[in-house]
């Protein structure tokens, strides 16, 4: 089942008991989910990053670098955390950045 992570016990769950995996323009935090049939991912920008328009764009350019990468892969739950540059960096750039990212918990194949 594909979803999205909505409740705050998941994602302090995540926060406290995942891997974390960052770089310039984001960190990733990935957790096994309670069933391996379960995908779910969430996308958070913290109110220090700016006012509502610039997060909701860093939530957008990440969840498409992540639909791009394939997400949600099953029996995992990750979150994607935004930093500022998130909005800046050429889409290339953040996609290249998260494959790594993902490629080095061993959530997808470094391919690219």
């Amino acid at each position: 089942m594909k979803g999205t992570i909505k409740s705050k016990e998941d994602v302090e769950r995540l926060f406290s008991q995942g891997r974390r995996s960052t770089s310039s323009s984001m960190s990733i935090i990935v957790g096994k989910s309670e069933s391996p049939n379960l995908c779910r991912c969430a996308f958070i920008a913290g109110k220090k990053l700016g006012p509502a328009p610039f997060r909701s764009r860093c939530k957008r350019v990440m969840r498409e670098v992540a639909r791009s990468l394939g997400a949600p892969w099953n029996g995992y739950d990750v979150v994607f955390l935004a930093r500022k540059s998130v909005a800046y960096e050429d889409h290339e750039e953040v996609t290249r950045q998260a494959r790594k990212c993902l490629a080095k918990m061993g959530i997808i194949d470094d391919c690219g």
